[in-house]
């Protein structure tokens, strides 16, 4: 059963509440695209090991973000006990169990496998994956924002303050960079599976953080799918060893919607990322908050980092 649509804030009123601050942003909307009543949902995947990381990232929705917005956040089943304590009026918990077909079971304290009564075995990566491309099931809204737990809100922040001409922003980067083997793999996956012809190399990445889905294009990939496999698009995916969903949404929505998926590249994350799997202390905590632009409002410090979720709090949200 899907979660009642959040209610819809006023987006007229946010604007003219942000041109009283610094982040002001000009918006037209054109026929076709996003308008004043778009509702928006932050989806969070989480799990045992990252409670207390999601924790302070359900905070800072409910601090930061506007009240029509909720906040859903994708666990096991076993885990539910654990994130009881996280719901309330705009968060919400979805269990894996509940979006998945039931062709695919959990094996309690096995994370890294589920079963699968059509095939072999699938990761536990791919599952996580699949939970996530399955949301329009869960979750009524016009938009997605995908945003991992090990991520917060420092700053208030509208999404609607991200719609250029009644487009969302669809996260691309073209650099040499992004050749290597498993970015190449997950396009390679993408383009198979969406009926494209794979190429040996890519120079494009679409992954990264506070990811923008519109739920008519996640359910047109739904469709593409089928039609490309002849098979139910979630068992096609589920037989996939190597996959990115990002990679595999932002293929479709540049290669085969094009011009009218209502979207627009955006190459830059907007927000302040801490990618090293080393440890740091609350000096170099803070010495990473100094280098946060004023228009960036994510942070992210990488759930392999060492660190204590109190020292982020202190550094991040006290000052």
């Amino acid at each position: 059963m899907a979660i009642p649509p959040p209610s819809v804030y006023n987006h007229n009123q946010a604007k003219l509440s942000r041109q009283k601050g610094t982040n002001t942003v000009e918006r037209q909307v054109v026929e076709g695209g996003l308008s004043a009543a778009t509702s928006y949902a932050i989806v969070t995947p989480s799990w045992a090991p990252d409670f207390e990381r999601c924790r302070l990232l359900a905070e800072s929705v409910r601090r930061h973000l506007p009240e029509g917005v909720h906040h859903y956040i994708l666990i096991d089943r076993c885990d539910k006990s654990l994130f009881a304590c996280l719901e309330g009026s705009r968060t919400h918990l979805i269990l894996k169990q509940d979006v998945l077909p039931k062709w695919l079971i959990h094996v309690p304290r096995r994370r890294k496998w589920w079963i699968s009564l059509k095939g072999l075995p699938v990761r536990g990566w791919i599952i996580q994956q699949l939970a996530k491309l399955s949301v329009n099931k869960a979750v009524v809204a016009d938009v997605y924002i995908f945003v991992d737990s090990d991520a917060f809100f420092m700053r208030d922040y509208d999404p609607a303050s991200t719609i250029v001409d009644g487009k969302l922003p669809l996260f691309r980067q073209q650099k040499e960079e992004v050749r290597v083997a498993w970015n190449i793999r997950w396009h390679q996956v993408a383009a198979r599976l969406l009926g494209l012809e794979p190429r040996d190399s890519y120079d494009t990445s679409y992954v990264g953080h506070a990811m923008y889905w519109k739920r008519e294009n996640l359910e047109k990939l739904q469709a593409r799918i089928q039609e490309v496999t002849g098979k139910p698009w979630i068992s096609a995916v589920a037989r996939q060893l190597y996959l990115s969903e990002y990679v595999l949404y932002g293929v479709f929505v540049e290669h085969i919607l094009g011009d009218s998926s209502g979207q627009y590249f955006r190459s830059s994350e907007e927000s302040l990322n801490y990618w090293s799997e080393s440890p740091i202390d609350e000096a170099g905590l803070r010495e990473l908050k100094s280098n946060i632009a004023p228009n960036v409002s994510l942070v992210m410090v990488s759930a392999k980092a060492p660190v204590s979720v109190e020292a982020i709090r202190r550094v991040f949200l006290s000052d």
